[in-house]
């Protein structure tokens, strides 16, 4: 079983407005570069959804090699090692005698998760070694119905590692974080709702949705919050945006519960998903970018 031992996340890293791939390049973001440093992931609000290939359903999540090579530029930090398809003891080896570990596998194999046994889905950590045992940092932060997901440090053994599909270490980049202007780049969401409307499973379309949502309020928030630190601090309406992309989310999980006992579809989660989306470009500014081809 995991042993807590006393967190080293850098207290500035956002880890509420991050999801499981981002986070934990964020705490070597601020570690290497300095506080906020991470807020730069938010620095362009971006609606481009590609495809789900197990169900065509759209989604905002990106694949999780594009996500982790993308947001490692943005962040300046370079690849100075990596390796894939490692267990537990290929890990350590990777890990040496000092450095430190980005790595992504499956958390229903994460025994410091509350989605260990119970979820299958793809999630990062960072781990080095303590002794002849790995020391896990995982700044993840989200409730989940079987239980909060908190940011902290656990020590396990190497053997209690899941096998992950992806490990790097990583070095600060000698440019630190490359500068990056507040941007919007949003498509028309007309056929990315329409895909969810026309959807003949409504309980598979709404429980995509509780994730493309929480997906989606969380990048709000970041975008929100780089943009106060960027000089432009958000007003009362960005705040009342931000809280709108929130309860939606919170909506689309009420709503999945109520389908699941029988209850409505989901025309009024996508109703106020349309209205939000639509009102992203009104509060953030900038101009709409063409439809991908």
């Amino acid at each position: 079983m995991p042993t807590t031992t006393p967190s080293t996340i850098p207290s500035t890293v956002r880890t509420e407005l991050l999801d499981c791939i981002q986070v934990n390049l964020a705490v070597l973001a601020d570690r290497y570069h300095g506080p906020d440093s991470h807020l730069v992931l938010g620095a362009v609000l971006r609606f481009r959804p590609g495809r789900l290939p197990e169900t065509a359903l759209p989604t905002v999540e990106p694949p999780v090699a594009q996500q982790v090579e993308e947001c490692a530029a943005r962040l300046g930090l370079t690849v100075r090692e990596a390796a894939t398809d490692l267990s537990g003891a290929g890990t350590a080896e990777l890990a040496g005698d000092g450095g430190t570990v980005y790595a992504v596998g499956d958390a229903y194999g994460m025994p410091w998760l509350p989605y260990a046994g119970k979820r299958h889905m793809a999630h990062s950590f960072l781990v080095r070694r303590s002794g002849d045992r790995a020391l896990v940092t995982d700044a993840y932060h989200n409730e989940t119905r079987w239980g909060p997901a908190v940011p902290g440090r656990w020590t396990v053994g190497w053997d209690e590692l899941p096998r992950v599909e992806s490990a790097v270490r990583f070095a600060p980049a000698a440019g630190g974080v490359p500068r990056a202007a507040p941007a919007v780049d949003i498509e028309p969401p007309s056929a990315y709702l329409a895909a969810y409307e026309q959807c003949p499973d409504p309980g598979r379309a709404v429980e995509q949705l509780t994730v493309e949502t929480w997906l989606l309020a969380r990048s709000r928030g970041l975008h929100a919050a780089y943009r106060d630190r960027s000089g432009g601090p958000a007003g009362p309406e960005v705040e009342a945006h931000v809280r709108r992309w929130n309860e939606l989310a919170v909506q689309a999980f009420i709503t999945l519960r109520r389908l699941h006992r029988g209850g409505a579809g989901t025309g009024a989660l996508l109703t106020r998903l349309a209205a939000a989306l639509a009102a992203d470009s009104e509060v953030f500014g900038g101009a709409r970018a063409a439809a991908n081809p």
